[in-house]
């Protein structure tokens, strides 16, 4: 990945914060009745949609596919349940979204600092 960035224009020391692993991991406690939604949300990593263009960046969830992955977790199949873990996943879908998104605004500010020097 860092000849990947380097070929954009990207320097070494901001190589990590450009692939998000500047930052240090939090441990956190996960509440027994939070386990299976997170569980479901965590599965679903790989189903990130993304706008195109060369401003891309990531939408949403691909929640085609939200009930297959609470299948896979063990969600029971009770209709409130899964409207539980659904509203669950979306809160998090959305603080993901926001918090990638001030990443990249922040991003785009900075360049635009350096930009002006």
């Amino acid at each position: 990945m860092d000849d990947d960035l380097a070929v954009l224009g990207i320097a070494v020391p901001e190589q990590a914060k450009w692939a998000g692993e500047d930052d240090e991991a939090e441990d956190f406690e996960i509440y027994a009745e939070n386990a299976q939604s997170v569980s479901v949300f965590t599965s679903m990593a790989t189903q990130w949609q993304w706008t195109g263009g060369m401003e891309s960046h990531r939408s949403g969830l691909n929640h085609a596919v939200l009930f297959m992955h609470m299948d896979k977790v063990g969600v029971s199949r009770k209709r409130k349940r899964r409207f539980e873990v659904m509203a669950d996943v979306q809160v998090m879908e959305r603080a993901a979204l926001d918090v990638w998104h001030e990443a990249a605004a922040a991003r785009q500010e900075e360049q635009r600092r350096k930009a002006g020097k």
